[in-house]
């Protein structure tokens, strides 16, 4: 090969290798914090399904989420009839008038399935990012796994404040 064609074929590589990065950056620039922070691991500390605690129910006590999949744990043995093997489902964040953000899972596992109020609360004290799951018969509270909450505090407000409902 000549010089001129290895120099063109560089140039060509280096233009796809710097499309491909700015793509990347556009795309993970289109998530909210929301969607951000949700991502990634959860650990269970509370859940509630129909006024029953059924935290001892749990295949696990982790809850994560990934794209727009979701892992979810599954529940088995002698827990007020309920029996849900399917861990997998899709999630998403909507918005509404009346809720400021509710989390849409979609799920065989009818525990997790539906949408939920979301409710972010920074624990000072033990320095972790709390989500709060709730709907008519689901109640979760979970603690954010792998979150620098120190380095973190400004989007831990935001998150509290676009969560709450504002009273005036």
């Amino acid at each position: 090969m000549t010089p001129k064609i290895c120099s063109m074929r560089l140039a060509i590589r280096q233009k796809l290798v710097m499309s491909l990065v700015v793509s990347l950056i556009f795309l993970n620039g289109c998530k909210t914090d929301v969607e951000r922070v949700i991502e990634g691991p959860w650990s269970i500390d509370t859940v509630y399904y129909d006024h029953y605690d059924i935290i001892r129910c749990l295949s696990s006590n982790a809850i994560s989420f990934k794209g727009s999949s979701c892992n979810l744990p599954m529940i088995f043995g002698d827990c007020e009839g309920l029996q849900e093997t399917s861990r997998e489902g899709n999630w998403k964040i909507h918005k509404s008038d009346s809720v400021p953000l509710i989390l849409n899972i979609k799920s065989e596992n009818r525990i997790f399935n539906g949408s939920h109020r979301i409710v972010f609360i920074g624990d000072k004290e033990n320095k972790l990012l709390k989500m709060i799951l709730v709907s008519d018969k689901f109640y979760l509270v979970c603690r954010k796994g792998v979150f620098a909450y120190s380095s973190n505090l400004d989007l831990v407000e935001n998150l509290e404040e676009a969560t709450w409902i504002r009273v005036e």
